[in-house]
């Protein structure tokens, strides 16, 4: 009864004491979750994550698979080698978000029915974890690491504390991609307020210019009415009436037509 309570209270100095590396490699996973809140962009999440795993866990090799015309490619144009974006593991890392062990044994149960090509990719960069990474439903990037330097084996404690790195990261990504899709919807937005603007402007400078153009075309046809009046009764019944009475009718269908 009094060594159970005083054995949890001792237990961080003890873990401390004993084990420093495995504390040093906590404080560094929880650095790096409150570091990613602060990304500003989906870059800098991978950059991040790439970066602080090499520290965390001393692995030979941490490149970072993002997706790239059908297939993952490693990330900033290292040359490598890639897997297909619609193959079996990518398949099975989108559905089960937690951190693969490419182990013989493992990858098989995990992945039945895992590709050629992508057997021969991951045993040509000699990658020993997959940590999948995702925004949303869709699978964002993969964190391959290889080998520790220690030459020591991933534990469930590393895979534990990849998980959780893995679920930050991924709602990260999420985040940005939203706030990118709502940045870009507000620009369309302010673009189309633009193009309204000067569309209504354009209207209402033909507006004016057609109430112009009609005013300053009416005022001969209103004299050519005028004119045909009085030439009428000047020349009464004579033969040219017939003329005036046409002159009228055009007169009044031109007047009809710069009303419409």
């Amino acid at each position: 009864v009094l060594l159970a309570p005083a054995y949890r209270r001792l237990r961080p100095w003890l873990d401390a004491g004993l084990f420093p590396a495995r504390r040093l490699q906590e404080e560094g996973v929880e650095q790096l979750l409150r570091d990613l809140s602060q990304c500003a962009s989906s870059e800098q999440v991978l950059d991040l994550v790439a970066e602080r795993l090499d520290g965390i866990l001393r692995p030979e090799s941490c490149d970072v698979y993002v997706a790239e015309a059908g297939r993952f490619a490693i990330r900033g144009g290292r040359p490598g080698s890639w897997l297909p974006a619609e193959g079996p593991l990518a398949r099975a890392l989108a559905r089960q978000p937690a951190p693969l062990r490419v182990a013989e044994g493992e990858l098989a149960r995990s992945v039945p029915e895992l590709a050629p090509e992508e057997a021969t990719a991951l045993v040509a960069s000699g990658t020993r974890v997959l940590l999948p990474l995702r925004c949303g439903k869709d699978l964002a990037a993969i964190v391959a690491l290889g080998p520790r330097r220690s030459a020591d084996l991933y534990t469930d404690s590393d895979l534990t504390l990849l998980g959780a790195i893995g679920e930050k990261a991924s709602a990260e990504l999420l985040h940005r991609r939203d706030a990118e899709t709502i940045r870009t919807e507000r620009i369309r937005a302010e673009e189309l307020a633009v193009l309204k603007s000067a569309a209504d402007e354009a209207l209402q400078r033909r507006s004016r210019f057609l109430a112009a153009a009609s005013h300053d075309l009416r005022q001969p046809l209103h004299a050519l009415s005028m004119y045909t009046s009085l030439l009428r009764e000047q020349i009464g019944e004579h033969d040219a009436a017939a003329l005036i009475e046409r002159i009228e009718r055009s007169t009044a269908s031109l007047s009809a037509m710069f009303s419409s």
